[in-house]
């Protein structure tokens, strides 16, 4: 409390710095006075030393607790995820508000220690993990510029636990899942990796550690080292920002912005406060244009600092000269200066809620494609924010930002999509706008009468009597359900989350059909048959094919997936779109015997948050088993059943990875902690074995667009896996399998290598 009785004083947010450290003795002093810079306190924990670490902890007065481990000569017994969990544990005691980790090889940049006590303060929210930018270290002063995500920071929960993982652990706790990580343009400076011979001490601790090579993909695999010339560090720009969205780069130490908003404003002073309430949730960036306001529109523009850009025209007394077409033309080339991802337009009197504005960015993180125009759902709301009475219309604001794009010059109403997008390539979502133009009587006049001015003739819309229409039957909103679809599927009877059926299915299959199978996807779905807890769902590139099938078979929905969507990208959009628990996947082809839904379910509900099933026959060629080797899968097995929602938490399938997606998401669930079962009842068709130009293409392909799948795999423990079984299932010999394995891993590498090429040459 205050000297006189008042409201207590304000406290800045406690940062507790979490330790784990072994023999460390002679870098520690520095490292704990430069911590003192960020941190409130240091939890630590003296992981066996044989040093003099021990000591320095208990002498240093920004240490809280020392938490030991019994002394040991090495590494073996080192577990990183038990340690992490003792030093959350013991946290608790230090009063944090935010927990940040650090190691001892690793320090911040007095500039970015300072960044991190403003970010905490001004910007941080609960419920979020952020990521920091870790730079290796070369030298005194000098970097790989080739950075990495490393999540670190997080509010501090009594209850949050980490993931019993014994190496490769990113200390984020498991209840914050990766759809709240978000990146920062903060940074760390990595010291244990400087040149070859940090490498191969590294290497030999996790060697150490992992005796029987159950993590050897993750420190096998470690970044490579770059061959320079390395550039100096240099302080953190005062004026960048803090948060990026995720999947943004830094260039040259300008933040790119991942999503901009494109904002016409005129005389909106009183809107403004809740639209950027709103539009915050979805935007790294606004673009805004006063169209000659009369109010203070254009001062808060200016003040607020989501806005980069400013676009004026000149005061005028009505909406007689209004031009939006060319208003929203000068916005779109200002917005291509900041090279963004996705643009996005949403007007003043718009909000986006919170779970919808959430659901939008999962959405564009893993599953919008480029090239496509996509809606938000825009309500009519009366009297207030949490009443209306119908879906007015689709809104199309949405697409992937291009150099050279322009939006149509038609002086009114024209979708702000650009003319390079044809309208085939526009998408309709669920993502819903609260449309507040028409909340009173007054309101919908003032819409009317500001119609009347710009259009006296209706030369742009035949007739503007919607805009006074008297309120229908008000509904009451309803927050949007965290697992509801973006993109609604073909004959789906609950497209909006208010009309969601909580009684939905537990099971989705899914069936893959190309062009030319639609007839024998028919008689493959009556030969399944039915089961109320089941969902049928078929997603297909081919319009005639979903219409065949439409006809074919009753309660059967279906999802037109785009031509040039892969196959992680076609299995994503099922994700979003089925309403099972848990979806299986299945080709044309594939047979599922009579009461095979039931085994799927249990196997399920017994806890496997993956199942997996036989192939029929294993790969007939060299090429084949080369790339199954090198995508992770087992020749005589195949994931075809996942839990839709912690999948979904993980970010779904790697798009980037041409192949192997499903052994990819099946690792990754199983590194969440849920297990994989075997199905008998359901057995896939051997698939057509690639050529080998075929399965080079794809190797470097899923170098070039960064898949974490690229480095999932070791052409030698691929080798050895299987290297028994090759022998009479192929018409070749092992040195040729074996040769293809290491040239698809070559392959991977060059793509690898020119993506940080491209990277590095992008624009700022």
């Amino acid at each position: 409390m205050s000297a006189l009785g008042g409201a207590p004083e304000r406290r800045d947010p406690r940062i507790v710095c979490l330790l784990p450290v072994r023999n460390a003795a002679d870098t520690l002093q520095d490292w704990l006075d430069e911590a003192a810079r960020f941190a409130d306190a240091v939890v630590a924990l003296d992981d066996g030393s044989t040093d003099g670490t021990g000591a320095v902890l208990a002498a240093h007065p920004l240490v809280a607790t020392v938490i030991t481990n019994e002394r040991r000569a090495g590494h073996l017994g080192w577990h990183d995820g038990r340690n992490r969990n003792r030093l959350l544990a013991a946290a608790e005691a230090a009063r944090p508000d935010w927990i940040f980790s650090l190691d001892a090889d690793e320090r911040l940049d007095i500039t970015d220690a300072a960044g991190l006590r403003e970010f905490v303060v001004t910007q941080a929210l609960p419920g979020f993990a952020y990521g920091f930018q870790l730079y290796r270290m070369h030298g005194g002063d000098t970097y790989d510029p080739d950075y990495e995500w490393v999540y670190r920071l997080f509010p501090f929960k009594p209850s949050h636990r980490f993931l019993n993982r014994r190496l490769d652990l990113v200390p984020v706790p498991t209840q914050i899942g990766p759809e709240r990580w978000i990146h920062t343009t903060l940074r760390v400076k990595h010291f244990g990796d400087a040149d070859p011979a940090a490498r191969s001490r590294r290497v030999a601790k996790f060697r150490e550690a992992d005796p029987e090579g159950a993590f050897q993909d993750y420190y096998e695999n470690l970044r490579p080292l770059g061959s320079g010339p390395f550039p100096r560090w240099r302080a953190r720009v005062p004026e960048l920002p803090f948060l990026l969205g995720a999947g943004d780069s830094v260039v040259q130490g300008v933040a790119r912005p991942y999503v901009v908003c494109l904002l016409p404003a005129r005389n909106c002073a009183d809107l403004l406060p809740g639209w950027f309430d709103s539009i915050e949730r979805v935007a790294d960036a606004v673009v805004a244009l006063d169209d000659g306001s009369t109010d203070e529109t254009e001062a808060l523009l200016r003040q607020h600092p989501l806005v980069v850009k400013v676009l004026t025209n000149p005061p005028r007394p009505d909406f007689g000269d209004w031009d939006d077409g060319h208003n929203r033309n000068r916005l779109l080339a200002a917005a291509a200066e900041l090279w963004p991802t996705w643009v996005i337009s949403v007007d003043a009197d718009e909000r986006i809620p919170p779970e919808d504005a959430a659901a939008l960015r999962r959405f564009l993180h893993r599953g919008a494609e480029r090239g496509r125009g996509y809606s938000l759902a825009s309500f009519r709301m009366i009297d207030d924010e949490d009443h209306y009475d119908r879906l007015d219309y689709d809104a199309y604001r949405l697409f992937a930002f291009e150099p050279g794009q322009v939006f149509p010059t038609a002086r009114l109403h024209a979708p702000p999509i650009p003319t390079a997008i044809p309208r085939e390539r526009w998408l309709q979502t669920t993502i819903r706008m609260k449309h507040l133009v028409s909340l009173t009587d007054d309101a919908r006049r003032t819409r009317r009468e500001k119609f009347r001015q710009a259009d006296p003739d209706c030369t742009w819309e035949p007739d503007y009597g919607y805009t006074t229409e008297a309120p229908g039957e008000l509904k009451t909103w309803e927050p949007r359900a965290f697992d509801h679809p973006v993109l609604p599927a073909r004959g789906s009877a609950s497209d909006w989350p208010d009309e969601l059926d909580l009684d939905g299915p537990v099971l989705t299959i899914a069936l893959a059909v190309a062009p030319g199978q639609e007839h024998d996807a028919v008689q493959m779905l009556w030969d399944i048959g039915d089961d109320e807890r089941v969902e049928l769902l078929v997603a297909t590139r081919d319009g005639y094919a979903a219409d065949v099938v439409s006809n074919g078979v009753k309660n059967v929905a279906t999802v037109q997936i785009a031509a040039e969507s892969g196959e992680a990208g076609l299995a994503n959009t099922v994700l979003d779109v089925a309403r099972g628990d848990y979806v299986t996947f299945l080709e044309v082809g594939d047979r599922i015997e009579p009461g095979g839904f039931g085994e799927l379910i249990d196997a399920h509900e017994a806890g496997h948050g993956v199942l997996r099933a036989g192939v029929t026959e294993p790969p007939p060629t060299a090429a084949g088993w080369a790339s199954l080797l090198l995508a992770g899968a087992d020749p005589a097995w195949t994931y075809v059943s996942f839990a839709r929602e912690a999948l979904r938490a993980l970010g779904g399938f790697d798009q980037s990875c041409p192949d192997g997606h499903e052994a990819g998401a099946a690792r990754a669930l199983n590194d969440m902690g849920l297990t994989a079962g075997t199905v008998s009842s359901v057995v896939r068709q051997r698939r057509q074995a690639p050529s080998v130009t075929a399965m080079l293409l794809a190797r470097y392909e899923t170098g070039l667009r960064g898949s974490a799948s690229a480095r999932a795999v070791r052409p030698r423990a691929a080798w050895s896996r299987a290297a028994g079984e090759i022998d009479g299932a192929v018409d070749a010999s092992r040195p040729l399998v074996a040769g293809l394995i290491a040239g698809g891993a070559a392959a991977t590498w060059l793509g690898e290598a020119l993506r940080r090429i491209r990277r590095t040459d992008a624009p700022g």
